[in-house]
């Protein structure tokens, strides 16, 4: 992370940065993990808010504008661009700089998390395994992406891209593994 926050040209900039990921995302992470081993994924989505907040940061630098003298119009500006990544991310960043008044008079959604808090615990892993393997009220291929999922943590995306040539049929309601 550190290195994220060393890429920001100006040294205003990379105070901010320090700031939002020392105060706000690992201490955010730390107590959502409650003294729990933070996960991979936990740990990337920090980076990722932290990218949001470098690229909306560069662009201001780009713009000659910092949050401070940054208007609604330029960043909705910014939200627009075609080529812009992490704009819902980002929306993190700015909602912490108006709250620690870095910036002043900006607008930006929220999209409230309706996911799960906390990594899941083994018993809970087991049991949605076993669900996805026995209820036959699930279609195949979604216990199929559900199992890939849920044991060996593959991404929803490398799952999409899955087609029949990589998967061996075989009859469904042959003999199940001991519950």
């Amino acid at each position: 992370m550190k290195d994220l926050v060393a890429s920001q040209a100006t040294t205003e900039g990379r105070q901010i940065l320090h700031r939002y990921a020392t105060w706000h995302l690992i201490r955010r992470l730390r107590r959502r993990s409650r003294g729990n081993d933070i996960t991979h994924t936990q740990l990337n989505v920090v980076r990722v808010h932290l990218r949001a907040a470098v690229h909306l940061l560069d662009w201001l630098t780009d713009q000659d504008l910092t949050l401070a003298s940054c208007r609604q119009s330029d960043l909705e500006r910014w939200m627009t661009r075609d080529e812009n990544r992490l704009r819902r991310e980002a929306g993190h960043f700015v909602r912490r700089a108006l709250a620690q008044k870095i910036a002043r008079d900006l607008s930006f959604p929220a999209v409230k998390w309706n996911g799960p808090s906390q990594a899941m615990g083994d018993d809970a892993r087991r049991t949605t395994a076993r669900r996805l393997l026995h209820d036959d009220t699930i279609r195949a291929e979604d216990c199929l992406a559900g199992l890939l999922l849920l044991l060996y943590a593959q991404w929803p995306a490398s799952i999409s891209r899955l087609t029949t040539g990589h998967i061996e049929a075989t009859a469904r309601n042959g003999p199940h593994p001991p519950r």
